[in-house]
């Protein structure tokens, strides 16, 4: 039942696994995190990374804050902040993104 449900949800919304792994990796990393700074691309805000998703991350991970940025695609935002202010990218590049 839901189990088989859960699986077939992940492959229709990569987006959405893709941030709860980030969030899941940030909260058992070593690292000391004190803000987060994802980059959400089309793809990934179009195949599950939701506010509710984004609200989850935050919630699982206390002490650590949150910024989520979908700059780039939307008209009133149509530049990319500097991608070195990021720490991490969600995004369907398949090439190598400089420092990530």
């Amino acid at each position: 039942g839901s189990v088989a449900f859960t699986a077939v949800s992940q492959s229709n919304y990569p987006g959405g696994e893709a941030l709860e792994r980030l969030a899941r990796h940030v909260g058992l990393s070593h690292v000391e995190y004190g803000t987060v700074r994802v980059h959400i691309d089309v793809a990934s805000a179009m195949t599950g990374v939701s506010l509710f998703g984004q609200r989850a991350a935050s919630q699982s991970t206390p002490g650590v804050e949150w910024i989520f940025d979908k700059s780039g695609y939307e008209e009133e935002n149509n530049k990319v902040s500097n991608s070195s202010t990021y720490t991490h990218m969600l995004s369907e590049s398949k090439v190598p993104l400089p420092g990530f």
